[in-house]
């Protein structure tokens, strides 16, 4: 028995969600991170702990360029709506 294709119902817009691409990263998270980690295996006043404590605080005093990462998804949509609509309307 031959599969017969899907039909998908047109749609009326195209509609894309936003991504959460777009929050911008810091940095100083994977430092944090260590940090407490740190902390949670060896207290909260270890010395083991110190050096990732001065590396941390220096890395949230200094100034920080976050980069703001983009989806390329509502780069396209946008890009193919125009194509999208006219072959709609030629038909």
């Amino acid at each position: 028995m031959p599969n017969k294709p899907v039909k998908l119902p047109n749609l009326p817009i195209l509609k894309v969600k936003s991504t959460s691409f777009k929050q911008p990263v810091s940095p100083c998270i994977v430092m944090m991170s260590q940090l407490l980690n740190c902390w949670a295996s060896n207290g909260d006043s270890a010395a083991v702990c110190k050096k990732l404590e001065k590396l941390y605080k220096s890395c949230v005093d200094a100034p920080q360029v976050m980069q703001k990462t983009d989806s390329t998804i509502n780069y396209h949509a946008r890009r193919l709506l125009p194509k999208i609509n006219n072959h709609r309307k030629s038909k």
